[in-house]
Parts: structure tokens; sequence; C-alpha cells
């Protein structure tokens, strides 16, 4: 009969194989970039993701076409050599203006070169919000390299990374309001909230639900959000909100929404697509205002109010696709101080969830949503609970070290 493994095994063990796990799929990522046939891997995928919509409008920045980046067929030839064996197709790139202002220094370098740069900042973002979370969850302080390794190879955040998208920017994005609160900084936790407005339709109904319960992060959210104008202003014109709205915001919602439909994991999207577009608007609002809600009944723990705010960020955005799911680390990490020694199985529960989101097509609801769902509704059910939400409190301030 074996013996079960000493604390000092185990506690080596759940540093040493995620480490493990990590550095085995940086050598296969490796591996696909260094054989690949300019952009084709030699399974025929394409490198690159979504980064070509990004990169594309850096380079349309930089060639003084600023008016042409939501034009369909500017983008189009843009994107053309980046996009190999694309017949007519292009990556709307729908973004705020002052987005292709980060991007544009990418373009100094070749796309593959900045695919790897971009993939490796990524990577660094989601490391990074992490970090900050190590000393207001005791979670992640214990078990860092076993988060770290759970987060990073989620379905959704891998797939973000590689896919030249930015969900790890967002989550960093959520974490520095939360770590902000914690300090009692809701200035530095409304420029955080702010920076996060080169994804409005996440952040503003986040926004909203952290709003509702610390009042002064406008305060910060406007400074950001000034600064993040005026920038746009310098390159596009002070009106340049207006026309993107008009050809970058409604034209890709006409023209974008229903191809994508397939990976869209919000509640009204997948109403809609079951022909009850109206019911999907109604299941928005209520769902906001749950969240609001609940939100105020735990507003003496910013960690459960920004784990709610990250929840209801996905569930109630337009146009959130399944790698938006990846902010839902937020969210079970701030349910670790609410349910004790429960959480590590809740927490691999949600993260097999995640893991069947190809499954989306066989399946009436995305796996996403209820990933995301779950913590979510169980944090409404703890507020909704007068006991369990002092006790949630208590354990928040315990778990921050307060």
């Amino acid at each position: 009969m074996s013996k079960a493994p000493t604390p000092a095994l185990r506690a080596w063990r759940l540093r040493v194989y995620p480490l493990t796990l990590l550095l085995g799929c940086a050598i296969g990522a490796a591996y696909v970039l260094l054989s690949a046939d300019g952009l084709r891997t030699r399974t025929g995928g394409r490198i690159g993701g979504d980064l070509p919509a990004f990169y594309a409008a850096g380079l349309m920045l930089r060639d003084g076409q600023t008016m042409q980046m939501y034009d369909g067929p500017a983008q189009r030839a843009a994107q053309a050599p980046f996009l190999p064996d694309t017949n007519d197709g292009w990556l709307h790139f729908r973004y705020p203006v002052f987005v292709a202002l980060a991007y544009a220094p990418f373009t100094m370098l070749s796309f593959k070169a900045a695919y790897v740069i971009h993939t490796t900042a990524m990577i660094l973002c989601a490391m990074a919000a992490l970090q900050m979370l190590r000393r207001h969850a005791a979670i992640v302080d214990a078990y860092f390299p076993l988060t770290v390794a759970a987060v990073l190879l989620s379905l959704p955040m891998a797939v973000a990374n590689f896919g030249g998208q930015n969900t790890a920017f967002s989550l960093l994005c959520v974490v520095g309001p939360m770590v902000a609160l914690e300090r009692r900084d809701p200035f530095a936790a409304g420029l955080w909230l702010g920076a996060w407005m080169f994804k409005p339709q996440l952040a503003l109904p986040a926004l909203l639900v952290i709003a509702g319960c610390y009042p002064r992060v406008l305060i910060g959210v406007g400074a950001s959000a000034a600064a993040l104008y005026t920038a746009g202003a310098i390159i596009a014109g002070w009106r340049w909100p207006i026309w993107w709205a008009h050809l970058g915001v409604i034209a890709f919602a006409a023209q974008d929404l229903g191809f994508d439909q397939e990976g869209a994991v919000s509640l009204r999207e997948i109403l809609a697509a079951q022909g009850f577009a109206p019911l999907g608007w109604a299941l928005l609002l209520a769902t906001q205002l749950i969240a609001m809600w609940a939100a105020r009944r735990m507003r003496d723990s910013p960690i459960a109010v920004v784990g709610i705010a990250a929840a209801a960020a996905v569930l109630v955005a337009p146009h959130a696709m399944y790698y938006e799911g990846g902010l839902v680390a937020v969210t079970v990490v701030s349910m670790s101080a609410l349910v004790g020694p429960r959480f590590p199985l809740l927490a691999a529960g949600v993260w097999l969830l995640l893991l069947l989101q190809p499954l989306r097509s066989f399946l009436p609801i995305p796996p996403t949503t209820v990933a995301v769902l779950l913590p979510f509704c169980f944090m409404v059910w703890i507020a909704s609970h007068p006991f369990a939400a002092e006790r949630s409190a208590f354990n928040s301030a315990h778990v921050s070290g307060e």
C-alpha cells in the first residue's frame, strides 16, 4: 500500500508540474512558429489570428489613412498580405481610433515578429494581473504556479493570446480596479476602468456595477477617458467618436454579428440567434440590474464587487465572444473568499466547462456562457442572503490581509 505524499512533496508537485506544462506549451508554440512556411503552419493553419485587423489599422494610421480604417475595401487591401489564401475576406477593425495608435509601433516590425511580441505581451499581462492578485487573494498566492497555468491554459485565454486578441489586457484592466479598491484608492481604480474603454462594450457594464458601489471611481474614469479622447482627437479630429460610432460600430454590427454568431456568448446574442431579439434585450437589462443590486449588497467587499462586474461584462456585452470568457478568472478568484474548501472543485468545473466550447454547435447554450453564468449566479445568491453576504465580506477582508 503506497503512502500518501507528504505536504512538502505535494507543494513541490504543485509548483513544478504546472511550470513544466507551461514550458512544454511554450516549446510547442515555438516549433509551430519556426517550422511555418511564411504565415502558414505545417498543418495548414494560419499564424496571426485576429492580429491582421490591428496590425493593418496601425499601418493605415502610419500611412495617413485614418479615415479609411473602418472602410471594408480599404481594410481588405491592407490586410491581404497577412491573410494568405483568403478570397475577398478581411477582419473587421471596430475598435476606437486610439487603439490603432497603440498598435502602430508593432508595424515597425515584420508581421510575424509583431505577432510574437504581441503574444508575449498578452501572456505577460495575464501574469501581471495574477501577480497583482497575490497580495489580495490567498488562493492565488498559495497556488501561484498552478493558478498561472490554469489561467493561461484555459481555452478562452489560450485562444485569445495565440489568436492575436487582447483579453489578457482586459483581465489586467479588471484586476487593476479590484486591487486599487482593496487599497481604498478609487481614483486609481477609475484609471484602470477608463483604460478598459478600448473595449467599451465590456467596460461600460462593469463600470455601472462598480461605480454603483464606489462612485468616486468616476473621477479616475473621466481622467483616463479624457486622455484617450485627446489621443484620438490628435490623430483623427475632435469629432472622431461620432464617425467611429457610425462607421466602426453600427456598420460592424450590421455586417459581422451574424457571421460571428457561433462564437458569441452574451445572453442577448444567444436569444437573438433563436429569434428572440426583444427578449434578449430585456434579459440584458435584467442581468445588468441584478448585477448592480448584488454588488451593492456586497459593497464592503471590493473583491466580490469586481468579481460580479467581470461576469456581468461578459454576459451583458453585445458581441462578447467566447475568448472574453477568460475574464471569469476574476469571478472565480472572488468565489475563493466565499466557498472555502469547496473552491478547488468549483474552479475545476468552470475550467472544464470552458474547455467544452468547441462543442458549441451541438449544444443549445455555449459552454462558455454557462461557465460565466454559474459563478455569477452563485455570487448573486450569496448577496441575496444577508448572513452569507456579511460572512463573505469578513472572508474577503481576511483573505486580503486587513
